[in-house]
């Protein structure tokens, strides 16, 4: 969220050009965009990959959200591999979804079943 925005907003109503109403969901608007970068600071990723045939975890992976959000965007357009077979998976967005809903990503194959989620 840019300051610079919201005091054109706020002009905006202290002139009548807007009502309050339109005014607060003009800023409600940039407080959602901005949000994923709130909403990580301090929060970790886990990225969990689960072996289905014999229920042992293969990975295991804790990072902070920030930085998982960071290095997914080095990894666009590349495939990511379980047992040689390429996911067909668009990392950058499982994270940037699970960061802006908190809500776990799964994505079964026929031997894993990755898991993707916030932890504090």
């Amino acid at each position: 969220m840019n300051r610079e925005e919201v005091m054109k907003i706020l002009r905006l109503i202290y002139e009548k050009k807007v009502t309050p109403e339109d005014g607060y969901n003009l800023i409600k608007e940039l407080v959602e965009e901005a949000e994923p970068e709130y909403r990580i600071k301090g929060k970790k990723l886990s990225i969990l990959v689960i072996d289905k045939r014999t229920g042992e975890k293969k990975a295991n992976i804790v990072i902070p959200a920030n930085l998982a959000s960071f290095a997914a965007k080095f990894v666009k357009g590349k495939h990511i591999y379980t047992n040689g077979m390429p996911l067909d998976v668009e990392l950058e967005e499982l994270i940037r979804e699970v960061i802006k809903t908190t809500e776990p990503i799964e994505i079964d194959t026929e031997d894993v079943k990755v898991i993707i989620r916030m932890v504090n």
